[in-house]
Parts: C-alpha cells; structure tokens; sequence
C-alpha cells in the first residue's frame, strides 16, 4: 500500500515552529489549496471540508485499488489517520489505524495498528517545540528504534541519526530552496512537527536531488526527483 502523499516526503520531512525565522513567510492563512499531484500515471486528489483536510486519494488506472489516507479531527486537532486501499468493488483492504495522544497542543506519542499489530512512537521536543527524539516500540513494549533529529537555523530537517540496537544509520538533509513548502498547505500543524515537514523544498540528500519550477505564489508547480542523475519521478502540483 502507498502511504506517501508527496515524494519530497521524507516520511514525512517536517517541522513547525514560529520561533525559528521563517524564510517562506507562509502560514495556513495561505488562501490556496494543494487539490492534486500528477506523478505520471499517478493521480493523488486532496478533499478539504471547512478548510480541514480530511481525504487523499491515489489512483493508478494500473492497479484495481485506490490508496486512501482519511483524517479524523476532534475539537479541530487531528486525531487519527486511517490509511487503506480501496478495491474496485468497495472492499478496505491493508488498513492501518494511527490515534495520536496530545499534550497541551503537542502530540507527544501516537499507536499505530496495521492488520492487528499494533507499536508505538513517543516524541519528545527541544526548547523551541521542535521533534528532537522519536522513539518507536514494537507490540511488545520493546524499544525497536531511536531517531534523534538535527535541525538548520531556518527550521529545516538538516540530520536523522537512527539506532537500533548496535546499527546506527545517519541521513543527511543537504541543501533546501528558499520557496514555500506546499504540505504546510494541507498537513495540520500537529502533523507538520512529528512528521518532520520543513518550511523549505528540499533539494537533496544521499544520492537524490530534487529540481523544482514555482508558480507566482512561490509554492512548486512541478518537481522532478533523480537518483544518481536518473530521473526516477515527475511530479505536477495543482492548486486552488
């Protein structure tokens, strides 16, 4: 099953902070709305009720499912996501359920359950209000992996340091653009930190960069993604 909604994700790269210096100068005041990505025979619609977002949907005329990813508000914060693929004849298959748990107006752990397996994440922040830990538990309550994250002084993801039991795996987030990030259009505020959504576009990291043209309000109307120069993806963004 598809989980990603744009492929500049780093599951998911983001972040929020109105203490760090903003260089996009954009918040949800924005009045456009991210509504599809077209990503070769890909199409990913986004469907908005009272200015929330509460549905994606990624069709793939290949494939005789749909991937769905439904969001559940309480009280105006995001509660749960439900991530499914939708069969042709209107059968759920694949779901898995995250609930997030608040602290004042932070998410401080979330439960995720695929197919009755259920782990964990717990979030702990900086000073700033920034994700600077995750840790995730397996079913059992064990300590499966432990993500510390580095941020740049703009605010953007600059370092993911992964431990899992004697393994250490270190990414680095090289370079950004200085445009406007479109997920902070869509993604509530609660999800920008954990899923570690930055204010800029990214540019590269590892072996893979990323090239972007922009529309007149600064935000990406198409990308393209290579791995080792190889263009590997095309993305166009449609707004409204």
């Amino acid at each position: 099953m598809k989980k990603s909604v744009l492929a500049f994700s780093i599951i998911t790269i983001m972040f929020f902070c109105s203490s760090f210096k903003d260089n996009s100068s954009h918040t949800k005041t924005d009045s456009l709305k991210l509504t599809k990505i077209t990503d070769g025979s890909d199409v990913t619609s986004f469907i908005y009720k009272n200015g929330l977002l509460i549905k994606t949907i990624s069709v793939n005329p290949d494939n005789d499912y749909s991937s769905v990813i439904e969001y559940i508000y309480e009280k105006g914060k995001i509660k749960k996501r439900f991530f499914y693929d939708l069969l042709s004849n209107g059968t759920q298959e694949n779901l898995t359920t995250i609930i997030y748990n608040y602290t004042g107006n932070l998410i401080t752990s979330d439960i995720n359950n695929t197919g009755g397996i259920k782990y964990s994440n717990v979030y702990l922040y900086n000073s700033l209000g920034i994700v600077s830990n995750r840790k995730e538990y397996d079913s059992k309550g064990s300590l499966k992996s432990n993500y510390d994250y580095e941020y740049y002084e703009s605010g953007n993801l600059k370092k993911e340091i992964k431990t899992s039991g004697t393994d250490t795996q270190i990414t680095n987030f090289i370079s950004y653009d200085s445009k406007k990030n479109p997920e902070k259009l869509f993604l509530p505020n609660e999800l920008t930190s954990i899923d570690l959504i930055s204010n800029n576009n990214l540019l590269s990291f590892d072996e893979t960069t990323f090239e972007y043209k922009y529309n007149e309000s600064n935000y990406p109307s198409h990308i393209i993604e290579r791995e080792n120069n190889v263009i590997v993806s095309t993305k166009i963004l449609e707004y409204n």
